[in-house]
C-alpha cells in the first residue's frame, strides 16, 4: 500500500463515510468484497494510460469457459482492479467448497499461491491487493510488472516451480 493517498476532502465527509460503514453488516466477507467492487466500479481512472475495465459479465463468461480448477495457477498479466482473479477465485471456491475446508494443501494453495496479478499502475495494484484480501485470497501475488516486456522469463520458471511444489503437497495428502 506504499504511496496510498486518503482522498476524502474534509473531516465532515470522512465522519459521514465512517459512520455509514459502521452501520453495514460486514461480518460477511462476500458482502465486503461486493461493496469494494461497487466502489471501484465508480473510479474515474478508466482510459488512463490505456486502461479499460472488462465488464463483469464478460469476465464471468471467460471464467466459465476456462473452468479453472483447484490445482491451477491463475495469472492475470494486466489485472487492473483484480476482477478476473476475484471471479476465478469465486468459481473455484464455489466448486470446491468441501475440498477447501478439509484439505490443508488445497486451502494453502488457494489462499497463498494460486493467484497472481500484474499491472503497470501502482494504484491498480493497491486496489487489486485490497480486493483479493477482501475476497479471501489473502496472499495473492500482486506486483508491478510490464507483461509486454521480454524480461518475464524468470516469472515463468517461478510459476513452474510453484506447480511442482503443489503437486508434491497434494500427493502427500
Amino acid at each position: 500500500m506504499k504511496n496510498a493517498n486518503f482522498l476524502l476532502p474534509n473531516p465532515l465527509i470522512t465522519e459521514k463515510v465512517v459512520s455509514a460503514i459502521k452501520e453495514l453488516p460486514l461480518q460477511d466477507r462476500d458482502l465486503k468484497g461486493d461493496i469494494y467492487e461497487y466502489m471501484i466500479s465508480k473510479l474515474q481512472t478508466a482510459g488512463r494510460i490505456g486502461q479499460f475495465r472488462t465488464p463483469r459479465h464478460i469476465i464471468k463468461m471467460m471464467v466459465r469457459m476456462i473452468n479453472p480448477q483447484l490445482t491451477d495457477t491463475i495469472t492475470d498479466p494486466a489485472c487492473g482492479t483484480g476482477g478476473f482473479l476475484i471471479i476465478a477465485g469465486h468459481h473455484i471456491r464455489d466448486n470446491n467448497e468441501y475440498e477447501l475446508r478439509t484439505n490443508r494443501a488445497a486451502r494453502e494453495h488457494y489462499q497463498n499461491k494460486m493467484f497472481t496479478g500484474y499491472d503497470i499502475d501502482q494504484t491498480m495494484l493497491r486496489i487489486t491487493a485490497m480486493n483479493t484480501i477482501l475476497h479471501g485470497m489473502d496472499n495473492a501475488t500482486v506486483k508491478f510488472n510490464d507483461s509486454h516486456s521480454k524480461g518475464n522469463t524468470d516469472e515463468e520458471k517461478r510459476i513452474a516451480k510453484g506447480l511442482e511444489e503443489l503437486d508434491a503437497m497434494l500427493d502427500e495428502d
